[in-house]
C-alpha cells in the first residue's frame, strides 16, 4: 500500500523527455488515508529549476511565461530533484493530470540525467485517464480532456488557483478536478453502480 500521494505538475522547455527539460516542479503531498478528505493536510514542494543542457522551445517558454535568461538563474535541476528525493518515502505515488503520459516520463529523464535512482511507486493516479474513462463510459460529457477544459467544465474560473501553466496552480486545479470526478464516481447516479 502507498504511503503518500504526491500531487505533481511540471512545466518544461518542450514536450520530449530527454530532449527538453523541466523548468518548474511543484507538489502537494498528503497521506493516502486523507485522499478525498476536505480537511487533509498537505506538505508543499516547489522549485523553479535550470534544466541544464537541453533544447528550448520558444512556444513552451511563452506558455510558461519565462525567458531563457531567467531560467539560467534558477536552481539546478539536480539540486532540486535531490532535495525532493530526500522527501520521497518507499511506495509514495505520483498523482496529477496526464502524469502517466507526460510528467512521469519528463521526471524519469531528469532523474536519470542527474544520476538519481527512481524510487516512486509504479502506480499513479492520473486525472486525465480517469476523465477519459468516465467519458468513454458516458459519465462525463466533455469535448477536451485538457486540465483547463475540465476545470471550466466543473465551474472553476480561469486563474482561480493562480496562473495557468504554472506548476503549483495546476496542481491545485488538478486536485479540484479530481475531487469533482471522484464525486461523480461516488454518486454513481444512473450508471448502474
Amino acid at each position: 500500500m502507498a504511503n503518500r500521494i504526491w500531487w505533481i505538475d511540471t512545466e518544461t522547455t518542450g514536450l520530449i523527455p530527454g530532449t527538453h527539460g523541466i523548468i518548474e516542479i511543484a507538489a502537494l503531498v498528503q497521506d493516502v488515508e486523507t485522499f478525498g478528505h476536505e480537511r487533509a493536510r498537505f506538505q508543499q514542494f516547489e522549485a523553479l529549476v535550470n534544466p541544464g543542457d537541453v533544447e528550448y522551445s520558444d512556444k513552451a517558454l511563452e506558455v510558461n511565461g519565462v525567458t531563457y535568461e531567467e531560467i539560467q538563474e534558477f536552481e539546478s535541476i539536480d539540486v532540486a530533484l535531490k532535495r525532493m528525493d530526500r522527501e520521497v518515502k518507499y511506495r509514495d505515488i505520483i498523482a496529477g493530470h496526464n502524469v502517466s503520459g507526460f510528467d512521469i516520463p519528463m521526471m524519469k529523464a531528469a532523474y536519470s540525467k542527474a544520476g538519481i535512482k527512481w524510487r516512486w511507486h509504479h502506480h499513479c493516479i492520473d486525472s486525465m485517464v480517469v476523465a477519459n474513462t468516465m467519458k468513454l463510459w458516458g459519465m462525463l460529457d466533455v469535448k477536451s480532456l485538457s486540465l483547463q477544459a475540465l476545470g471550466a467544465h466543473f465551474g472553476f474560473q480561469e486563474g482561480q488557483f493562480g496562473p495557468a501553466h504554472r506548476a503549483l496552480p495546476d496542481v491545485k486545479l488538478t486536485m479540484a478536478v479530481m475531487g469533482q470526478l471522484q464525486g461523480i464516481i461516488q454518486s454513481g447516479a444512473g450508471y448502474g453502480f
